[in-house]
């Protein structure tokens, strides 16, 4: 028997109540089943998965492992796979029709292509409602322009596919990586061959009480920066050192600015837990003209230098004032000159 074109990784943990979803959504795709197979990686849940993932033997592989997290989740399923294309797919998300003939082609007409990636929709499991994320798409080798690599947006678990081919060097994932397993390899693999980016959306992102990086407020919403500045940290650690180690370096433009999108939001979620003094807020915010003005029109540039001068002034959480107070000036000027 030879082996399939496309392996998809179903990673899930106490997700019982979405695996169902997730596992016919693949199923419905209209792609040949000979060339597919799809491997739901169990990393120790505790719930019903193993008795709904039972439903579908003979068409999904069932893999259970003890529980330790993402990372060690993939590797335990890319070890399994015998694909060319490996996709990702989380298991409170699920595909829309089509999308594995359509990413599996993009592969064959781009064989440079290491990942492709696609946008997505979200569901928000409280209203129901379905909204298009429409976030940049950036195609080709980043690294070559500056402007490129730190405009690139790095997408959820389930937008994400890649040659296997493509990223033997990232492997094993580093299974400090708890979360964030699928971030690294896609923050990663763009040095080391083409990305592309497809327009449509081909997933379905939920968002419940669960996710990490999505959603806030509720009482317990520091420990949701605490667990995120964590993750954060061992990601930044992680992604530094594969860089440093193969040959690049990390202290010199672009990979200087692409590393500092992760610095600044550590530091923005750090400023939400103790609120920092004004010359800090000062030299945050003026950190982000300097490393990626080249993404900024002229008047972005403006409003964050406007920003920092509001944050020397007037301090942490109301530096956006000054930006409003001009607004609001122009406006009442505009007004005025039109009334003459």
């Amino acid at each position: 028997m030879s082996a399939p074109r496309v392996s998809v990784l179903i990673d899930t943990y106490n997700y019982g109540q979405y695996i169902d979803a997730a596992i016919e959504s693949v199923l419905a795709q209209d792609f040949p089943a000979e060339e597919t197979e799809i491997l739901v990686i169990d990393d120790g849940s505790t719930d019903d998965t193993r008795a709904r993932v039972g439903k579908y033997a003979g068409r999904v592989k069932y893999i259970w492992k003890e529980n330790g997290g993402q990372a060690s989740a993939f590797n335990c399923g890319l070890a399994e796979a015998r694909g060319e294309l490996i996709f990702l797919l989380d298991a409170d998300d699920y595909w829309r029709p089509g999308k594995l003939r359509k990413i599996a082609d993009s592969f064959a007409q781009n064989p440079d292509a290491g990942m492709i990636y696609h946008r997505y929709e979200e569901l928000d499991e409280t209203s129901g409602k379905i909204s298009l994320l429409e976030a940049p798409l950036i195609s080709g080798f980043l690294p070559e322009r500056k402007v490129d690599l730190i405009s690139y947006w790095i997408y959820p678990t389930s937008t994400l596919a890649f040659r296997r081919e493509s990223i033997k060097a990232l492997l094993p994932v580093p299974e400090g990586l708890k979360i964030q397993a699928d971030g690294y390899l896609a923050a990663l693999v763009v040095f080391l061959g083409p990305v592309m980016g497809v327009a449509e959306p081909l997933a379905i992102y939920r968002v419940h009480g669960k996710n990490l990086f999505r959603g806030s407020g509720g009482t317990r919403e520091n420990e949701r920066i605490q667990r995120r500045i964590t993750t954060r940290q061992v990601f930044l650690a992680e992604v530094t050192a594969w860089l440093a180690r193969s040959g690049r370096d990390v202290t010199r433009e672009p990979i200087r600015s692409f590393l500092a999108q992760w610095e600044l939001a550590q530091e923005a979620e750090r400023f939400r837990l103790a609120a920092p003094g004004r010359l800090k807020t000062f030299r945050h915010l003026l950190k982000y003209p300097h490393y990626f003005g080249e993404r900024m029109s002229w008047r972005h540039q403006a409003a964050a230098y406007l920003d920092a001068l509001g944050g020397l002034v007037l301090g942490y959480g109301r530096y956006g004032a000054v930006e409003r107070w001009r607004r609001d000036a122009k406006r009442v000027l505009g007004t005025t000159a039109g009334s003459e």
